[in-house]
């Protein structure tokens, strides 16, 4: 799954800097002299934000399943208050990531352009650090706590 997700990804990450700084995109959609695919640009653009979005969900999903599988086992796993805390955390991550990228594609599939579901990924540089602030702070206060309680 991470293979899959790399190369859209890089590629992904050129198309939106080339709209963001005026270049034109078209060059990247040119397909060699005599190849007939059978689709305009504009499914091409769409199909690779579609792949794009859906290698997030995949990867980022996939690590909420494990970290919750992890949750799930805490008392096994001997996990104190903090590190729940932070297990926890780490889901809404992953799952910040997920509801961006679902985002996207609700986007797109609603007949937005491609460009618009892309720049909906310029969200995660907003709500990761927000949701990062706020964990830090809990999970300073959870260490207090813990380190001013006796332990048994």
């Amino acid at each position: 799954m991470v293979l899959f997700y790399a190369y859209p990804l890089k590629f992904l990450a050129t198309f939106l800097w080339s709209l963001i700084i005026g270049e034109g995109v078209e060059p990247m959609f040119v397909l060699p002299a005599g190849v007939d695919w059978g689709g305009g640009s504009f499914f091409q653009r769409s199909g690779m934000m579609y792949f794009y979005g859906l290698g997030v969900v995949g990867v980022f999903g996939l690590l909420a399943l494990m970290v919750t599988h992890a949750y799930r086992l805490r008392e096994k796993l001997e996990l104190d208050e903090l590190e729940v805390f932070l297990t926890v955390a780490s889901i809404r991550a992953h799952l910040i990531t997920v509801g961006i990228a679902l985002l996207s594609i609700l986007v797109l599939a609603s007949g937005g352009q491609p460009g618009i579901a892309g720049i909906i990924y310029f969200r995660m540089p907003v709500l990761h650090p927000a949701a990062g602030i706020y964990t830090g702070i809990r999970a300073e206060r959870i260490k207090d706590r813990l380190i001013a309680t006796p332990s048994r």
